[in-house]
């Protein structure tokens, strides 16, 4: 028989997925102990020592679970071992996400995560500390994209905006040898930045917010500590001095001819970004990955398709497509104006429609990597078709 003991619990946005509810499995070894219906209110309440709570407006009630585990047995696997409820709790974009005992010896420090080929540190109260270990290929596009970047251009270096813990810098690296410039404001995040880019190699930490200009700020921050989010100030009541510098003036100590891929992931903060890497644009033209996140640019004012017409101005022709997580859904070129703002309109804004796609993940090429697109785009296709013949459930 199995002893058991109790799981602490924290409360997060599960940023929407193209995840079908999956059928439960009873055999996974939890029970719910106790549920219990939290406000709005009570949520704001709960304060900083019960991890990161939601995003943006707190207009509906979260579940707060208690979960006992059967010692003994691992439900922290991969492929479709998803718990049971965040099966059913992702419908609505929430997640419970598992933490040790304080007496618990287990610390995010010494059970790394794998990532790419790569183990490194991932806090559990990340949300993609859950991400990685259910789903392996969680991002692993980028891996393949690097791939073939560094194959026409050997000398390349990589710049990794929004770096996070360095998840994607570790993607990277599993790719390809090039250099790594990663860049994170958040202070705490980037501690643990500056420890995997440890195992990563080959990787430069730089801890600043990016904008598309120089200067300090009054912003918002929301989800502090894990997936920094800036916001106007006007949404809450607490606001921060933040200091920015442009993406060009960053790298000034970096051939700008040698930039060939350009990662932007800064939760609705990616086309302030990219307008202050105007030079880079311009002279490097490198291959750029970010996201278009319709829920934090509607919170910026910028719920609009100006990041597209700046890439076309800037002589960007190809884009690739993908829905959270992975999954690829087209290619096309940034001259199709009428698709591109069929797939802005395709994702979802907060409160309209209540659905699963709340960003899309997209790729770029200047016109003169036309060839670097089209590789891009086959492999993109023969990764899909592969995980449809696997015969395991593409969770992508």
């Amino acid at each position: 028989m199995h002893t058991e003991k109790r799981q602490k619990t924290r409360y997060g946005r599960l940023p929407r997925t193209t995840h079908e509810p999956g059928v439960i499995d009873s055999g996974v070894g939890f029970h719910v102990e106790s549920c219990e219906l939290l406000t709005p209110a009570e949520l704001m309440g709960l304060g900083s020592h019960e991890g990161p709570l939601f995003s943006g407006s707190l207009d509906q009630s979260a579940v707060r679970l208690e979960l006992r585990e059967p010692v003994g047995r691992t439900h922290q696997g991969r492929g479709d071992q998803m718990h049971p409820i965040n099966r059913l709790l992702r419908i609505v974009g929430l997640q419970v996400i598992r933490l040790p005992d304080s007496g618990d010896s287990t610390s995010s420090d010494t059970d790394p995560t794998r990532v790419g080929e790569l183990d490194i540190i991932i806090p559990p109260g990340n949300p993609i500390f859950e991400s990685y270990r259910t789903n392996p290929d969680y991002t692993s596009e980028l891996g393949r994209i690097a791939s073939q970047v560094y194959a026409k251009y050997p000398d390349v270096v990589c710049v990794d905006v929004g770096a996070n813990i360095g998840d994607t810098a570790a993607i990277i690296r599993s790719a390809c040898p090039a250099p790594i410039v990663c860049f994170e404001g958040d202070p705490s995040t980037a501690a643990v930045l500056v420890k995997n880019a440890q195992v990563i190699g080959g990787v430069s930490v730089k801890q600043t917010y990016l904008s598309d200009s120089s200067g300090t700020q009054q912003m918002a921050i929301s989800k502090e500590g894990w997936n920094s989010t800036l916001l106007p100030s006007d949404l809450t009541s607490s606001a921060h001095t933040v200091t920015f510098l442009t993406l060009d003036e960053s790298l000034r100590d970096v051939d700008t001819q040698l930039i060939k891929l350009l990662k932007v992931d800064t939760e609705g903060y990616d086309g302030r970004v990219l307008r202050g890497s105007q030079r880079i644009l311009q002279t490097g033209r490198p291959v750029v990955l970010f996201e278009h996140n319709r829920e934090n640019l509607s919170d910026l004012g910028e719920d609009n398709l100006d990041v597209f017409e700046n890439f076309r101005l800037c002589g960007y022709k190809a884009a690739l497509f993908w829905e959270p997580e992975g999954r690829f859904m087209l290619g096309a070129t940034l001259d199709d104006t009428a698709l591109i703002d069929d797939l802005h309109h395709y994702v979802d804004r907060r409160g309209r429609p209540l659905g699963r796609v709340h960003y899309l993940d997209v790729c770029v090429f200047h016109e003169q990597d036309e060839d670097l697109a089209e590789k891009c785009l086959a492999g993109e296709r023969e990764a899909r078709d592969r995980r449809r013949t696997s015969g395991s459930p593409v969770r992508c």
